[in-house]
This record gives C-alpha cells, sequence and structure tokens, in this order.
C-alpha cells in the first residue's frame, strides 16, 4: 500500500513568474516518472491510465477550481492510498495510488479549496522575477547541463543502484 502525502502543493501567482520552471527543474529529478499535464480529463478524467507509472504531475493550469465534477476524483488523487485506472477498451483496475501533485495557475482560485480543507497548501509565487528570461534561462541551462549528466533519469539511475 502506498503511502500518500496528505497535502498538495500548488504554484498561484501571475504569468512569467517561474512556476512551470521550478516544476520542470524539480521534475527533472523523477525523469521517465515525471508528467507535465495542462489537459484535466488526463489529471481526473475518465481514461486516466496515463498516470499509472508517475511518481510527480505537474498540473498546469489543468483544472478550473470551481467545476463542481472534478473535485472528488482530485481530492481522491491526493489522499487515497489506492485508486481506480482506466485505459480505453481496458477493464478498470484499482493500483495503489504513488502520484504527488505540484499544481500550478495564473488565477486566484488555484484550488477547489474548503475553509477546513487539510489537502492544499497553496503558495504565493513572487512576480520579482516576473518577465526576467535571462535569469529564468539560467536556471533552465542548469537543469539541463553536464551537472545533469545531460539529463539523466537520476531517480531511475537511483532505483538501480539500490537494487
Amino acid at each position: 500500500m502506498s503511502d500518500t502525502s496528505p497535502t498538495k502543493n500548488s504554484l498561484m501567482g501571475g504569468q512569467g513568474n517561474g512556476k512551470g520552471v521550478f516544476a520542470e527543474y524539480f521534475g527533472k529529478l523523477f525523469g521517465s516518472h515525471f508528467q507535465h499535464v495542462s489537459n484535466p480529463e488526463h489529471l481526473v478524467g475518465r481514461f486516466n491510465g496515463n498516470l499509472s507509472s508517475f511518481l510527480l504531475v505537474f498540473a498546469d493550469e489543468a483544472f478550473w477550481a470551481g467545476d463542481k465534477a472534478k473535485p472528488g476524483a482530485l481530492k481522491t488523487l491526493i489522499t487515497e492510498p489506492r485508486r481506480m485506472i482506466e485505459m480505453k477498451h481496458k477493464d478498470a483496475a484499482e493500483v495503489d495510488n504513488y502520484v504527488r501533485l505540484i499544481v500550478a495557475s495564473n488565477e486566484d482560485w488555484v484550488v477547489p479549496a474548503e475553509a477546513d480543507d487539510r489537502r492544499f497548501c497553496v503558495l504565493k509565487v513572487s512576480d520579482a522575477r516576473k518577465g526576467d528570461t535571462a535569469y529564468f534561462q539560467n536556471i533552465i541551462n542548469e537543469r539541463d547541463s553536464v551537472w545533469w549528466c545531460g539529463g539523466t533519469d537520476v531517480f531511475s539511475a537511483t532505483q538501480r543502484s539500490v537494487r
């Protein structure tokens, strides 16, 4: 059974302030176990088999917090140790839930959190570097540099060394 984290980090802020750069940089640690989604159907839709092998998912403007149809599926993805997956033309199956989420939005209402909700930690991203393309390009260059061994899947390499 998985050990799910009860809280998901959510990044709120204006366009161009680095939310995506941060998530992609962190996601690089997970290599092929990281996925960037921007369509709510790929996150909480019926055919969600795409999430079966991912440990970290970056939900970039992937849903509208006011959508009344999706919060239940999102809450299950966040807190439940097991969840249902369904691939097209295959039966649904229950699997251990190892997905961790980073949610980002340019909107003021990022997640469908209620007053007593325990699932979300919403962080306001500073606009201090908004539009500073040289700053963000340096971060991207570092991420893709030799330090990363040309983008080697660090997580998988670590996993192999433990076996």
